[in-house]
């Protein structure tokens, strides 16, 4: 018997006893001067992983390890620095693997790894769907929380809708007043005779008598910000009226140079209302309004209850989040508190204060590196445009010539298409067929793990 194969499967309960039976069988074989050893174990606990590192010390032995503990791994390879031992390591995490391969490239050990990859793509899938449950309450808050701001905001804009059903018509009173007034003073002013002024006078008062205390009291105000207005203005006037005298001059010449442009346009208008003209009148578009004139009252009706339904509908789910929109109000309300509060004393703030001591710093530099970033890439398409050319006029040829032959071969461009077919089906169908090759890799291991339980029994027999 030349070669003997074991294969140990430890429990972390149990590790401790079977440890000690296996390092019992292995002095036996030593006894024997049975040299050429393989031991392949899988091993669940970090300890059990460590106390077998024991077992490789007197020998030149391959252990072939399924480690999913970091510091097994590290154990493993300081108590091989003084042996000529291979270990192989299946690492199930690929920061693991790089922090593993990296660690060994320094030194010159030893110790041989061989990192394959494990399952990593399926943890980080793993992750996701556990925390899709979370997703329940997550949605069910927000929805809550953007239902009782509706609600709320229904009801802060019904607010100032009803305050616009009364404000209007009394400003309107107050304007109406105000003109009045303003037109009899004007009146005033433009008489040339006693009875002109008397009748102006009257037509005052009688603009002030129908308007009530409050409504006077508003003519006057809006009449004293007019005065105040005129007057602020009339200080922009001159810079006012430059700009607009400029700006007809430039809309003067604009007007000029489109003249072509708009009389093309003209006769083009001209040309296409003729064609309408004649479309309409052919049976085609007499059809089309009879169809519009048919189904207009019924279509009108019908979109009219759904859209009559859906205000139904949101007016009820208003009403149904009132017992949040308090809440979730006063919430906003406090965190609007909070920004204005951090927003007004943030110029004091010296972090803000070195912050934009250093946009200031290094801004420019910014800057810099754009344009300068842009006239390299410039530079760059300039010193590229001859090969551009040439390329294109390769490409050019090229298409010209897989045209040649697809028209000299037209079998060949079916085969194309049946292969293009193919791997979009291939790619289409792959994610189904993986899971089965993944069974099968997985049988393919249960099946390899069976004969090497035969092979241990075989050789416990014999």
């Amino acid at each position: 018997m030349d070669n003997l194969i074991i294969r140990l499967i430890l429990d972390a309960g149990q590790f401790a006893s079977e440890l000690d039976k296996e390092e019992a069988k292995i002095r036996e074989l030593d006894a024997m001067s049975l040299r050429d050893k393989t031991v392949n174990v899988d091993v669940q606990d970090a300890e059990a992983k460590a106390e077998l590192a024991e077992i490789a010390r007197a020998e030149s032995k391959t252990v072939r390890v399924d480690l999913d503990d970091a510091r097994a791994r590290a154990r493993i390879e300081e108590d091989a620095r003084d042996r000529d031992t291979t270990v192989r390591v299946r690492v199930d995490d690929a920061e693991a693997r790089a922090r593993l391969a990296e660690d060994t490239k320094p030194e010159e050990k030893r110790v041989r790894l061989n990192i394959e990859g494990g399952e990593g793509g399926g943890l980080g899938i793993g992750a996701l769907l556990s925390a899709l449950p979370m997703l329940s309450p997550l949605v069910a808050t927000a929805t809550a929380g953007v239902m009782g701001l509706a609600s709320a905001f229904a009801s802060a804009t019904a607010g100032v809708g009803g305050f616009a059903v009364v404000a209007v018509p009394t400003l309107k009173d107050v304007f109406q007043g105000t003109e009045a007034v303003q037109k009899a003073q004007e009146a005033y002013n433009n008489a040339v005779t006693n009875k002109q002024r008397q009748e102006a006078l009257q037509k005052e008062k009688e603009a002030w008598a129908s308007m009530d205390a409050e409504e006077q009291r508003a003519a006057r105000s809006l009449m004293d910000f007019q005065q105040f207005f005129r007057q602020f203005r009339q200080s922009f006037e001159t810079p006012v009226i430059n700009a607009f005298v400029n700006g007809l001059q430039m809309l003067r010449q604009l007007l000029i140079d489109m003249r072509p442009v708009i009389q093309n346009a003209t006769e083009a208008f001209t040309e296409l209302e003729g064609e309408a003209g004649r479309a309409l009148g052919s049976p085609y578009w007499q059809q089309f309004f009879g169809f519009l004139g048919s189904t207009a009252k019924p279509m009108l009706l019908d979109f009219g209850q759904a859209i009559g339904n859906l205000i139904k509908g949101f007016t009820g789910l208003l009403m149904a989040f009132q017992p949040l929109s308090t809440g979730m109000a006063q919430g906003l309300l406090t965190l609007t508190q909070r920004f204005a509060a951090w927003a007004t004393t943030l110029q004091s703030s010296q972090g803000f204060q070195q912050f934009v001591a250093y946009v200031r710093a290094n801004g420019p530099l910014v800057v810099q590196l754009i344009g300068q970033l842009a006239t390299i890439a410039t530079q760059l398409l300039s010193a590229w445009a001859p090969v551009g050319h040439q390329l294109l006029e390769a490409a050019v040829s090229l298409g010209q010539m897989v045209s040649g032959l697809l028209k000299a071969n037209p079998a060949l461009g079916t085969m194309l298409g049946y292969l293009v077919s193919g791997i979009g089906m291939f790619k289409l169908f792959g994610g189904a067929i993986s899971p089965i090759v993944s069974g099968i890799e997985s049988l393919s291991g249960v099946l390899k793990l069976i004969g090497s339980g035969f092979e241990v029994l075989s050789g416990l027999v014999s």
